[in-house]
């Protein structure tokens, strides 16, 4: 996963190999890479999968920054 999305910069591949391995470490860490490239929707899907609410706060100043608080609904 860190090889698709820290070298390779390849959001599409590390998505497409979350849904195959479908594990919780593999999708936070989808979804803190989808929220660095502001994919804020995409992002709470992931971490939704992950069942992993570490990261609300970063989630919800992100969303805020980009004004897109339709999502956080």
């Amino acid at each position: 996963m860190r090889v698709l999305i820290e070298n390779l910069n390849d959001i599409k591949g590390a998505t497409e190999y979350a849904e195959k391995i479908n594990k919780p470490e593999v999708w936070s860490e989808m979804g803190k890479a989808q929220l660095d490239q502001f994919q804020i929707r995409e992002a709470i899907d992931a971490f939704i999968k992950a069942r992993d609410a570490s990261m609300y706060a970063l989630v919800i100043g992100t969303a805020e920054n980009q004004d897109a608080y339709e999502e956080l609904v």
